[in-house]
């Protein structure tokens, strides 16, 4: 996330050489790029707590039984398109 956030800024040379309206429209981009960075971590934050919250669940099993469980954990979590 750290490395989208560094992309997001521009040199003062590139601002320097924009118009206003470019500018406008850079800052909308911008704002849209952020504000879906922000969802999809939010969504992936819930994952891990989903993901920690069914592993404490898990716990009651024995352990043949609890290896499934895990397994589909982790393979739900992998496979959600929303993490992507």
């Amino acid at each position: 996330m750290i490395y989208f956030l560094l992309t997001l800024l521009d040199s003062p040379s590139v601002v320097a050489e924009m118009t206003r309206q470019d500018v406008h429209a850079d800052n909308a981009r911008k704002t849209e790029q952020l504000r879906e960075v922000k969802r999809k971590n939010s969504i992936i934050r819930d994952l891990i707590q989903q993901l920690e919250s069914s592993y404490d669940h898990s716990k009651r099993y024995l352990l043949p039984r609890r290896y499934r469980l895990l397994k589909d954990m982790i393979k739900n979590v992998i496979q959600d398109d929303l993490s992507r």
